[in-house]
């Protein structure tokens, strides 16, 4: 309980902070909202910042207390939270899926590899997982358009099943060769501890040494790891909803940022930290739990 409370303390501090910050250098962008309308006077000016809650404290007793971000400023008819719960579902959902595809394929390819280093599979897959970690999903979206998409009827989009297929199979690949190459050092470097040989010499068998005694030490780093990825795939990957049209909240940020939507872009970045921060403190717990040394201060 201590550890948790410290932890959620922590988080909201942070919280605190990126509001602050986001707020100012929003504020701190050169030009105005309004830079391309005609001229305001000065009493209007302040007028529409007071209407926007453009000040500090009415942005945050509005964000803190209310969760509300005010009208968008390019939609006057909508409100931010409306646009934003309206979004989250589809990018959840796209980000699950996604990060489903990464376990279920990175985790058994990272175990096989480390427990069979330097074998005909485990070259084959670091082999793999190396391109899908330095190739940009930007590059391997189109061609899975051309080459796929067109054949399923499924390009772009977000109505049929098969359009959730190429847009997740896609957001999942740099998370998936990560996690393979992750947890296959991580479990290399396990194996080869005082109390994995003494496993051995009790005379334990392999399988049971690898996934009783050395799997859970070994995912420490990759739930480390899963904490910020998570939180990037569940509110949408910028450049697969755009290129496959999916209406998520990658797109809500890109038009906030293109047309000066600062309560919208606002909103969106802030729902990112919050998610974020509920993940690396669960992370955190869930690592107290596998590694009972973090729980004394001890690496």
């Amino acid at each position: 309980m201590k550890r948790l409370l410290s932890r959620l303390f922590q988080a909201l501090a942070t919280f605190l902070c990126v509001l602050v910050a986001s707020f100012f250098l929003m504020r701190h962008v050169p030009g105005s909202p309004w830079a391309a309308e005609r001229a305001l006077s000065r009493e209007a000016t302040a007028a529409l910042e007071k209407k926007y809650a453009l000040h500090l404290g009415p942005f945050l007793e509005r964000a803190l207390l209310h969760a509300d971000f005010g009208a968008s400023w390019k939609h006057p008819n909508q409100q931010v939270r409306d646009i934003l719960l309206d979004a989250l579902p589809v990018s959840l959902e796209l980000g699950g899926w996604a990060l489903l595809v990464a376990l279920m394929v990175g985790m058994p390819a990272g175990i096989l590899a480390a427990a069979r280093p330097d074998s005909t599979w485990d070259t084959l897959t670091m082999g793999l997982a190396t391109p899908g970690v330095v190739i940009p999903n930007f590059v391997v979206a189109p061609l899975l358009q051309e080459w796929i998409g067109l054949r399923i009827g499924a390009v772009a989009g977000w109505e049929s099943p098969w359009s959730r297929v190429l847009p997740a199979f896609c957001a999942s690949l740099a998370t998936t060769a990560f996690v393979a190459r992750l947890l296959r050092a991580s479990l290399l470097e396990t194996l080869a501890e005082d109390h994995i040989r003494t496993a051995r010499a009790k005379g334990l068998s392999e399988k049971a040494i690898l996934l009783r005694h050395a799997l859970p030490a070994a995912l420490v780093p990759l739930i480390q790891h899963l904490a910020p990825a998570a939180a990037g795939l569940l509110t949408g990957t910028l450049v697969i909803e755009q290129i496959f049209q999916v209406p998520g909240l990658g797109r809500h940020f890109v038009q906030s940022a293109l047309q000066r939507d600062y309560p919208l872009a606002l909103g969106t970045l802030c729902l990112y930290a919050a998610l974020l921060l509920v993940l690396d403190v669960l992370a955190d717990l869930a690592v107290g739990r596998l590694d009972p040394r973090t729980r004394r201060g001890q690496q």
